[in-house]
């Protein structure tokens, strides 16, 4: 449940008062990074589990912005 992840991992007080900087920002980063590599081939990204979750993760953004996202099982 990666929804639970991410709401788990960011919940301390602590995370909270840097998470644009170490969650928000890198995300936001790496989508055009992202999108540029995917240009006609297929890539694996890997991620800690807190980049995945909320509006500001990278599968809401990629999706946002276009992208099927679909889990490796």
């Amino acid at each position: 449940d990666i929804e639970a992840l991410f709401n788990f991992a960011t919940d301390a007080e602590l995370f909270k008062m840097n998470q644009t900087v170490m969650l928000d920002d890198r995300n936001d980063s790496w989508i055009p990074k992202m999108q540029e590599m995917m240009k006609g081939k297929p890539v694996l990204f890997a991620f800690g589990a807190a980049h995945l979750g909320g509006e500001v993760g990278v599968i809401y953004q990629l999706k946002k912005a276009g992208f099927t996202v679909e889990p490796v099982l």
